[in-house]
């Protein structure tokens, strides 16, 4: 019995753990806009009260990052039925539409009626994450929605880093807006292209200028991502990092040089690789495999994610 009371208890921290994955700057948005991290950073994990990280931390880039993994797999083993069982209504603002291959022919929506729109129909944190969770094919149930999809080995990640990280992340996601009528609001993104994004409007897309969105938007964007396995195993006792096979082999897919999956530890060479490709893909290029690191690698291998319009 209080084996079992301890897996509960451990199910349902470290699955907060895989749930939020954030950048390090939470002030307001007009002060953080100011001061925001560059798009292109990798951002740590933000992790429940009692698990001990820094703020140069990164996936499996310490000890800590291993005891990490090694508390979310065991959650991941411990969860026996998956949040998409339950089902949730969807707001009418972010009803999933038919897909629309060329933005060309979205209609056009207007700032002054997209507030209005806003002001009508708000839309709360839980509500957008559900939303997006459409978007992902997954039904996500009432409650946290991050830590249902944590169950179903996705990640949320949030960041203030702009339009350039949305365009370098090229994935569905949540814009948290800020208008006097309406308050901060939430807006589903599924499409992007030169001049326009396309955002879902009651059940319709939607197409709003840039020019407009920058009124409204000052950077905030939120998104899943799909965690790799070794992240979501036991992690060995010897302080070896369960990632280093998994980032030779997919760092193999995209430079074309050797696949180590037998190694235990990110050395030299693996981080000298992952060096080059995060100068590449146009990342910070710290040599830490982080959430914007490992998102950008799924990309580049062709991990099967929602993509935004212009990208399909």
């Amino acid at each position: 019995a209080r084996f079992a009371a301890g897996v509960a208890v451990g199910v349902v921290l470290f699955a907060a753990g895989l749930a939020i994955w954030r950048d390090r700057d939470e002030r307001p948005m007009a002060v953080a806009a100011a001061v925001a991290t560059p798009a292109s950073r990798d951002e740590p994990v933000s992790l429940p009260a009692g698990v001990d990280t820094n703020a140069d931390a990164n996936v499996n880039a310490n000890a800590n990052a291993n005891a990490n993994a090694d508390a979310l797999g065991a959650m991941l083993a411990a969860s026996a039925a998956p949040a998409a069982a339950a089902s949730a209504t969807t707001p009418a603002a972010f009803a999933p539409a038919s897909k629309t291959a060329d933005n060309t022919r979205v209609a056009a929506i207007g700032l002054n009626d997209l507030v209005r729109g806003l002001r009508a129909a708000p839309v709360d944190e839980q509500a957008a994450w559900r939303a997006l969770g459409d978007q992902w094919g997954l039904k996500l149930g009432p409650g946290d929605a991050c830590l249902a999809a944590a169950q179903l080995r996705l990640g949320c990640y949030k960041s203030r880093g702009g339009i350039a990280l949305v365009r370098q992340l090229g994935r569905p996601g949540i814009l948290t807006v800020q208008t006097r009528q309406a308050g901060e609001q939430r807006l589903l993104l599924v499409g992007i292209d030169a001049r326009y994004v396309t955002l879902l409007v009651a059940g319709q897309r939607r197409k709003l200028s840039l020019i407009d969105l920058a009124a409204i938007w000052q950077g905030g964007f939120s998104n899943f991502w799909r965690v790799p396995e070794p992240l979501l195993q036991a992690a060995p006792a010897d302080g070896s990092e369960p990632l280093a096979g998994w980032l030779s082999q997919r760092l193999a897919i995209v430079d074309g040089g050797q696949a180590r999956p037998e190694i235990h530890q990110i050395d030299s060479a693996l981080r000298e690789r992952l060096l080059t490709f995060q100068r590449a893909q146009g990342l910070d290029a710290d040599g830490l495999p982080g959430p914007m690191t490992l998102m950008a690698l799924n990309r580049a291998t062709g991990v099967v994610e929602p993509r935004l319009a212009s990208d399909r």
